[in-house]
């Protein structure tokens, strides 16, 4: 089961990373890839005859043992849980939570990204838009931008539907590919507001990745015997661990003596 959905898995991911690609691909394939892992819900018997044909057995682990029964209390009501055995189980309890995790953490990634798709997609599709259409899209990025673009934007991109025609269907077919064409020809400075919004959007990125390695750092600074640390202290001690390079080159003598002659609690008599 894990071979095709990781082979699509990686498929798509390098995609994800290539320099060209805009958001309006990345959506794109994150639909098709939500979509490809919801059809595994009904290839349950087709890996199930694979893995019995692999591994040259018929039962399950749990097939033959003896059911655990708990005692009830006088005061429960019968519960109507049913206990799953065989395929059953395996498919429920195992095969569809695998497969609906997918689905669920691929749905949350693509929000965001459609999110701004939604806001910068009609542009590419002006021609099946009437004039007020585009006017109330114009007028919601000018409030998500205000400090990049003008209230001139919106009858900008009222005029830019008709030179939008003049352009060729490979023109059309990408932001980036629309801003290359618009930067090299000489409408750039009639269409300085679009211009600007196509250059938002393609500078947006397409993909993303976690810092997994600091937290792993942070740990070796706080952890349950330090669990008091306050914030000062412990970027302190965070900036000592990154720059340890250069703190085993320091001479701590002079420091420690400095430090122990203002804590010093004895007095000479």
């Amino acid at each position: 089961m894990w071979t095709p959905i990781l082979q699509r898995f990686n498929a798509t991911s390098i995609s994800l990373q290539s320099i060209d690609i805009d958001l309006d691909t990345v959506v794109t394939l994150y639909e098709s890839l939500e979509k490809y892992v919801e059809d595994f819900r009904e290839r349950f018997d087709v890996y199930l005859e694979q893995a019995k044909t692999m591994c040259s057995k018929q039962l399950f682990s749990w097939d033959g043992v003896r059911q655990k029964k708990r005692k009830k209390f006088f005061d429960q009501t019968e519960s109507n849980n049913e206990l799953l055995e065989g395929e059953q189980k395996m498919k429920c309890e195992v095969f569809y939570v695998i497969i609906d995790r997918l689905v669920v953490n691929l749905r949350e990634r693509k929000l965001s990204y459609t999110d701004i798709n939604n806001n910068f997609g009609f542009i590419l599709k002006l021609d099946t838009l009437d004039t007020n259409g585009i006017r109330e899209k114009a007028k919601n990025l000018v409030k998500i931008y205000p400090e990049d673009l003008n209230e001139t934007f919106i009858e900008e991109l009222v005029q830019f539907k008709n030179i939008l025609n003049l352009f060729s269907k490979e023109d059309k077919s990408s932001f980036i590919s629309l801003l290359k064409c618009l930067t090299n020809s000489a409408l750039l400075t009639t269409f300085a507001n679009v211009e600007i919004i196509l250059r938002i959007f393609c500078c947006m990125a397409s993909s993303n990745a976690s810092g997994e390695r600091s937290f792993s750092v942070l740990k070796r600074i706080k952890h349950d015997l330090r669990s008091s640390l306050v914030d000062e202290k412990m970027s302190s001690l965070s900036i000592l661990n990154i720059e340890s390079d250069i703190l085993q080159q320091i001479d701590w003598s002079d420091i420690i003596h400095k430090f122990a002659v203002l804590k010093s609690r004895k007095k000479l008599i």
